[in-house]
């Protein structure tokens, strides 16, 4: 379920390796049980722009979305348990690109939306370990 500070979460600055700011949303992926891949998984489906909020109305709110290559939908406060974000969908499974961790305490997701470990060195150590075997 989404809810409204979800929705509002502002937005965050985050300098890279050569110094350039990039700016990201908080809450960028979501889920939805209705968008399926024909493997199970879910779809890609991320924000499309900033939340609608109405001054009269404190507790609507509306998220614009982009969903899979060319479709686009809302999540609206009439709607918004029914979405998940991606960290906290029961349908997802998240692992490291790199060395294939599946375990959600050590993720974290990039400015691109790729999960990788939060510890860069034990991660490429494990993935070096793994080649090894091969």
């Amino acid at each position: 379920m989404i809810t409204k500070d979800q929705a509002t979460a502002s937005h965050q600055s985050s300098p890279d390796m050569e110094g350039k700011t990039w700016t990201f949303w908080d809450n960028w992926h979501f889920c939805h049980p209705g968008y399926v891949n024909a493997d199970g998984n879910c779809t890609n489906i991320r924000r499309n722009g900033q939340t609608k909020t109405w001054k009269t109305r404190p507790d609507h709110f509306e998220i614009p979305v982009k969903v899979g290559f060319r479709g686009h939908d809302y999540i609206t406060h009439t709607q918004a348990d029914e979405w998940y974000l991606q960290e906290e969908c029961p349908n997802c499974n998240p692992k490291c690109v790199i060395c294939r961790n599946s375990d959600a305490t050590a993720l974290k997701r990039n400015r691109w939306g790729i999960f990788i470990c939060k510890d860069a060195h034990e991660c490429i150590e494990r993935a070096r370990a793994r080649n090894a075997q091969r």
